[in-house]
């Protein structure tokens, strides 16, 4: 993409994505820019997306993005000014009787619908960052996509020089640090941040 002037990193992402030692921040010293973190705790992919897209349609100039998507298996709800996410592995809200909804998992998370979704989010960012000329790079911090008969069409349209493995959940942060014998500690981020660096340099991103 050619040599450029950037002055921040910009991230945004999951629960793996807020702390000061946290991926983005070590990413950004080791680039050596400023890091400008919008992720949030608890958080979905549809609204990484939505997110994204407000942010870059507002701030374009000079920076670099960072997206670490979350797992599919997340559904935003919003109850009384409060916003969270509807998980099959959470039993815990404030609203006390949305744990009854386990019963439906199967329908509220069907594959082909959430991973579609999360295809097509992923290309309609992907093609509006190249649009404002915005270097980029994306991964999975513990999921990834799943291959049926729509994403194996659909998934062809992302560049994967900008997109670290999006179909090995393997390749995701967590998963690929576990294998390695990590902790999820400060350690793991230091050493994923290198890891995208490595990816973003051979890319020629930056």
């Amino acid at each position: 993409m050619g040599r450029r002037i950037l002055l921040k990193l910009v991230s945004i992402g999951d629960e793996y994505t807020t702390e000061k030692m946290h991926i983005p921040f070590q990413l950004a010293k080791r680039m050596n820019l400023e890091c400008i973190n919008i992720g949030k705790k608890d958080v979905s992919n549809q609204t990484i997306w939505l997110n994204s897209l407000q942010y870059i349609t507002q701030n374009s100039k000079n920076i670099f993005m960072l997206i670490g998507w979350t797992e599919a298996d997340r559904f935003d709800i919003y109850w009384e000014d409060k916003y969270f996410t509807y998980r099959r592995n959470k039993n815990v809200y404030p609203i006390a009787k949305l744990s009854s909804m386990h019963v439906a998992d199967d329908y509220i998370f069907n594959e082909k619908v959430i991973h579609g979704e999360w295809v097509a989010n992923i290309i309609n960012l992907q093609e509006t960052l190249k649009a404002y000329k915005i270097p980029f790079y994306m991964y999975n911090t513990q999921d990834a996509i799943r291959y049926n008969d729509d994403t194996a069409n659909t998934a062809r349209c992302i560049d994967l020089p900008t997109y670290h493995n999006p179909l090995n959940r393997d390749s995701s942060f967590i998963h690929f640090m576990k294998k390695r014998n990590y902790e999820i500690d400060d350690k793991a981020h230091h050493d994923w941040a290198r890891f995208l660096h490595n990816k973003i340099l051979a890319a020629k991103l930056i």
